[in-house]
């Protein structure tokens, strides 16, 4: 069994368990698909602008009330080239009675075609209970990478929450 596989068969045992779990703490775990537009300027000689698409595995670690950092792994597909990207996302939450309102920012890192680029990313969304522990979750996300060639991202994601 891979281990893509394996992790994705027990983040689905978690959220099975979810109706059943306690929250507690603001500590969870994430899940999304995203749609996402990419332009890809080689060396500053023009635009390439692609569609794409990918999903992310994300969590949600409260240092305060209102200060969270979101570590997250994305891997996406735009015009024929796979990426995957790594950031550790700082946000400002604002917990209103029904749901929660997000705004971040913070470095990212990501791998296309056996190269690494550094950038940053900006985050905004919401998320807001389903049930017991479990929460749908929107976000949108915009990073800025350097390297061998310019580019950029904007992607709109949804998906589940899991509260621990």
């Amino acid at each position: 069994m891979s281990c893509a596989r394996s992790a994705l068969l027990a983040v689905a045992f978690l959220f099975a368990l979810a109706p059943f779990a306690r929250a507690e703490t603001d500590l969870a775990i994430g899940l999304l698909g995203h749609g996402a537009v990419g332009n890809l300027a080689d060396n500053g000689q023009g635009h390439n602008w692609d569609l794409g698409g990918g999903g992310a595995l994300l969590v949600e670690v409260p240092l305060m009330k209102s200060f969270h950092v979101s570590p997250s792994a994305t891997f996406s597909r735009m015009g024929g080239v796979a990426s995957s990207e790594t950031a550790v996302v700082f946000k400002y939450v604002l917990p209103l009675p029904t749901f929660a309102l997000f705004l971040g920012l913070g470095p990212c890192a990501e791998v296309r075609n056996d190269y690494f680029h550094p950038g940053l990313v900006a985050e905004a969304g919401f998320w807001t209970h389903l049930f017991g522990s479990v929460a749908f979750l929107a976000q949108t996300r915009f990073a800025e990478y350097s390297g061998d060639a310019y580019r950029e991202s904007f992607q709109v994601g949804a998906g589940l929450l899991l509260f621990l």
